[in-house]
This record gives structure tokens, sequence and C-alpha cells, in this order.
């Protein structure tokens, strides 16, 4: 996709892909989701990390990038398997689902991962927090909300965030390695912020964190993955540090990405509304949680 023609235009109009219960209006066309989706059963071009683990002490020991085309024998989900992969059955041995042997390594892995993030940060990270979400079932009016919650820290939710802030994490210093211009996040005094110019993320505890992992739902991913690519296959990357064209991505994501964020607080607080009126309650009693405690 060439900078500046009516497909990356479209793209860079939604910068990313709005959710909603029952709504999702993707960035990308659908033709092009559908065709690089890691769906099951697949072959899809991929931009793929490798590392080499010590299996003693989980330390990597080296990273790969590789642009390969790679087989999906099978995607395992949280909503089929969530409720059986606990702590508690991975470290009896009773964990019994498909690929079993290979979740309780990666747990472990991940494990060792955000303990090391730990370490740097200071603190540990927050445990128990639920991400709550609503559900419909049925359509319009008549539609009947469901409120479900995911419990942060469970281990598939451990295993799939910690993997990708290493892939983030690793491909940030990996473009500064190659002097190849890329759009980073960095934390620093609680200030959060994006730029072209690589930092330490204080919250993460990672030195560089570059988003890279979502490239069919966020154009910065899309970005960054292209100048990955352009590397590895030993081209030209699309942008120079000092494009003008590269700054006002940031800019414009920056923007764009803050109505988002307040499209979602708005939407939140009119399902909670709805779902209030839906079961009729009077009175609730709530607490106040914050990350910081």
């Amino acid at each position: 996709m060439k900078r500046g023609d009516a497909m990356d235009q479209f793209v860079r109009g939604r910068m990313s892909t709005v959710y909603a219960p029952g709504l999702k209006t993707t960035m990308l066309p659908e033709s092009w989701v559908k065709a690089f989706s890691l769906d099951e059963g697949k072959i899809s071009p991929c931009l793929s990390l490798y590392a080499v683990v010590d299996d003693a002490t989980f330390s990597v020991l080296s990273t790969d990038t590789r642009l390969e085309r790679v087989r999906m024998d099978v995607n395992l989900r949280y909503d089929q398997w969530d409720g059986q992969v606990t702590e508690e059955a991975i470290e009896s041995g009773g964990l019994t689902i498909p690929h079993a042997a290979d979740i309780t390594y990666l747990w472990r892995f991940a494990r060792h991962l955000q303990a090391e993030r730990e370490k740097v940060r200071g603190r540990p990270e927050p445990r128990g927090k639920v991400d709550w979400y609503f559900d419909l079932e049925g359509e319009g009016e008549d539609a009947v909300i469901h409120v479900k919650g995911r419990r942060r820290g469970e281990p598939l939710d451990l295993l799939v965030g910690e993997s990708m802030i290493f892939a983030n994490s690793t491909w940030g210093a990996w473009l500064e390695e190659h002097e190849t211009a890329g759009i980073y996040r960095s934390q620093r005094m609680g200030r959060v912020r994006m730029s072209t110019t690589g930092g330490p993320h204080d919250g993460l505890g990672v030195a560089r964190y570059s988003w890279c992992t979502s490239p069919l739902r966020r154009y910065v991913d899309l970005v960054n993955q292209q100048q990955i690519i352009a590397v590895v296959m030993g081209e030209k990357p699309p942008y120079e540090r000092n494009d003008a064209d590269f700054f006002s991505i940031v800019e414009t994501f920056e923007t764009i990405y803050e109505s988002y964020k307040s499209f979602q607080i708005r939407m939140e607080r009119y399902w909670s509304l709805r779902w209030i009126e839906q079961e009729g309650l009077r009175s609730i009693e709530a607490a106040v949680v914050k990350d910081d405690l």
C-alpha cells in the first residue's frame, strides 16, 4: 500500500476498529481482514517473532523476526477454555484441554516476563481487576443485555497480555537497532505520549514500547509493521524519521484515538443504564477501584 493512494486515505480516515455491543466497524475493508486474519485452517501471511528461551530460567536468549506464511491448525478462544484454564489446574497437572502442555509452558514464560517487568516498575501489577463488557442476545430494543466479565491476571489473559507486551517491546527496540523510524508509546511521570522517538514506558516496565501486534485493527500497528517488513525484505522503509507525513500520522492518530475513548465511555454508560432498566433495579451498591491501589 503506497502513501497517498485511495486505500491509504480510507484506512487513515478510520485509524482504528470500533467495537460496541452488536457492532464492529473495522478499520480495514472486510475483504482485507478476512484475507489476513489468522483463522483456523488457513495459510496466512504473517510477520512472526521467534524467541529462543532457556527452559530452566525462562530467560530470552535471542529473538528472530521473519516474514512468512503460516498454517493455523487451531484457534483457542477465551469463551471456550477460560473457565478451565486455572492456576490450580496448571500447577496440579490437571489441565486436559487441547495443547495443555503448550499452554502450561507459555503461562510459565508469561509469569517470568511479568516478574521481570515488575522489577523495573518497582511494584506488582494490579491483580483481580475485572474487565466488564456487554453481550447482546437479539437486536434492537428487544435485545436482552448480558453483563459479562473477564478477570485480569487469569492464566489465558496473562499469557496473551504478556506475549503482546513482549512482542511490542522487542520490536520497538528492534526498530531502533536497525535505525528505522517507528511510532512509540512511552510513559514518564505518569504521562503517556506517542512519538517517533523511543523512550521508556514506566507503567509497563520496558525500555521501549511500540504498537505492532494489531495491524488489522490499529493504523499505528499497520505502519510499524510496514516499517519492519521493509527492513526484513532489505527494502527502503516507507517512512524516514524526519518525514512530515510520519509526524502527521502520530498527531492524527492521537486525536482520533481520544475520540474513540470518548465514544467508548458514552457507549458503556448507555448500555449500563439500559441494563439497569432491564433488571428493574432501584438501588445499587458500588465500589470505586483505582489502578494504583
